[in-house]
């Protein structure tokens, strides 16, 4: 049975680009049963402080998290209720809000989340009707917005989404150990047997 569980290193990853050099993370996220726990990390020890409000609502069965690259909007897809929930973060408290319109709706059994580099569109796996969701991004608001011809094919029980750092490629990998590139929608067999996820190098 899949946790539900936050991605913590994508969300901290993202909001380093908001803090300069030398890259400090500011906060961390971890969702469970509904709810989105968020901390203050201590730069100096790493040590984790409850942000004020915490926790804070998500959707149901919340499983995988994703920030933007300015670090101003998070992403949650919640498993059970087929949509992905949208937030701002206050850059200097860390508290989520959430986004007018949010949650929006998605395929069933959304579990799987990715922004592009760009911080332009984001994907959404959608475990069990077998495709991904692809929306744009209101830079003003963080609103999403479905782009053209989504959702998209992704193979049998896609679990796992991630866009290249060029931003031109989206690859999903699914339970009958496919990897769809996007570019071209061709399937890839990789090595391995009910692979739980996929990422792309910075490189």
């Amino acid at each position: 049975m899949r946790r539900d569980w936050f991605s913590v290193w994508s969300a901290v990853a993202a909001i380093l680009v908001l803090l300069g050099i030398p890259l400090k993370a500011q906060f961390a996220y971890v969702g469970e049963s509904g709810d989105i726990y968020g901390y203050r990390i201590n730069p100096s020890t790493g040590a984790l402080t409850p942000i004020a409000g915490s926790p804070f609502a998500a959707g149901l069965a919340p499983y995988s998290m994703a920030v933007d690259p300015s670090g101003r909007f998070a992403y949650v897809p919640n498993y059970a209720g087929n949509n992905v929930s949208g937030y701002t973060i206050d850059p200097t408290t860390g508290a989520l809000t959430p986004i007018v319109g949010s949650p929006f709706a998605a395929g069933l059994g959304a579990i799987s989340v990715a922004v592009d580099p760009t911080g332009q569109f984001v994907y959404v796996a959608n475990g069990s009707s077998d495709n991904v969701s692809g929306y744009s991004i209101d830079r003003k608001t963080g609103a999403l917005t479905p782009v053209p011809g989504s959702p998209f094919a992704g193979g049998s029980i896609p679990n796992s989404v991630a866009v290249d750092p060029t931003g031109k490629f989206v690859y999903v990998i699914d339970e009958n150990n496919t990897i769809f590139r996007s570019a071209t929608t061709s399937s890839i067999p990789p090595t391995g047997s009910n692979p739980p996820g996929v990422a792309a190098s910075p490189g």
